[in-house]
């Protein structure tokens, strides 16, 4: 165990944070070279910790509302759509009645 554990110090001291794949690996027994290298290979998951800026989350928000926006401007054409097929529809049996 205590080899786990000075592999597991030395991972820290050369990365800082460690995430549950690499934990996983040590208790395997990879070597540290091979977790550093598997480290350096993979895509690192989001920094949980990681704070935005005000500007970011403004941002964030901003993008959100506009993509409620255009949802809503195609739903209202979508419904517009459907009203002038129905107006044609009526338009046009009124035609049919007319014509008998």
């Amino acid at each position: 165990n205590k080899k786990l554990l000075d592999n597991m110090a030395r991972l820290l001291v050369e990365r800082e944070t460690i995430f549950t794949e690499e934990v996983d690996m040590l208790m395997e027994g990879k070597s540290v070279e091979e977790i550093m290298e598997f480290m350096d290979n993979s895509t690192e998951p989001e920094n949980p910790f990681d704070r935005k800026s005000v500007k970011d989350i403004i941002v964030e928000e901003k993008k959100e509302e506009s993509l409620e926006k255009t949802d809503k401007k195609d739903q209202e054409n979508k419904d517009n759509v459907v009203d002038s097929s129905k107006e044609t529809e009526q338009k046009e049996d009124k035609t049919e009645e007319d014509n008998k």
